[in-house]
């Protein structure tokens, strides 16, 4: 319950920024808000945008593709802006080939906001998480659980800029410990490939001591 409530004002503070800046309130206004994939996470946020619409009398277009597919984001973004909706808020799973899209939004006098992975200079806002800061707090308490010493993995199902900057502060954190140590799955990490990784890295190291989830799905 308690992280539907935070989607809930998130959504709140969101669809409020584009009340504020619609140039005519007389209407109901119709926004939409693109997630990256079908996940628990977004039918988490789906409940939190349906709470926010009823709160706020606007009506809300959620879309969220089966897998994450940028060229789908960009034909529902063209789509929209033909409709000549009231404001985006979007997750994209490719920045730079969503950017020139949402580019034009804007240009078309679109509010668009960032949510969960941000879109730095193309957007009007960003709410989400500090991606780098909770890698450094994942791994202050993966030390704290290990007693600073032990065999460490990292597991992820995305190679999106939001996973790779959870790992990276989770790295720069626990490569300052010489006694612990990350094992390394084999190849890079790729969506959908953490079944994989988990299973060598179980499989060839016995003592492990702690895994490092980066993203609901992995975990």
């Amino acid at each position: 319950m308690k992280r539907i409530l935070i989607v809930s004002f998130a959504f709140v503070i969101i669809l409020s920024f584009f009340t504020c800046n619609n140039k005519s309130n007389s209407k109901r206004m119709n926004l939409a808000i693109i997630g990256r994939c079908e996940n628990s996470f977004w039918n988490n946020v789906s409940l939190g945008a349906r709470a926010a619409e009823k709160d706020l009398g606007v009506k809300v277009e959620f879309l969220v593709p089966s897998k994450e597919d940028p060229a789908w984001q960009i034909r529902n973004i063209e789509e929209l802006i033909k409709k000549h909706i009231n404001g985006i808020a979007i997750a994209t799973s490719d920045h730079k080939s969503l950017k020139p899209t949402i580019m034009k939004a804007i240009e078309q006098d679109i509010p668009c906001i960032a949510i969960d992975t941000d879109l730095p200079k193309s957007r009007h806002a960003y709410i989400g998480t500090g991606n780098y800061y909770t890698g450094q707090q994942s791994a202050e308490k993966m030390l704290e659980i290990i007693n600073n010493k032990g065999k460490v993995a990292i597991i992820s199902d995305s190679s999106g800029s939001d996973c790779l900057q959870r790992i990276q502060g989770f790295r720069d954190i626990i490569e300052d410990h010489k006694d612990v140590k990350i094992v390394e799955p084999p190849g890079t990490t790729s969506k959908f490939a953490w079944t994989s990784q988990l299973e060598f890295i179980i499989k060839s190291t016995p003592d492990l001591n702690g895994i490092f989830c980066v993203s609901d799905t992995a975990g």
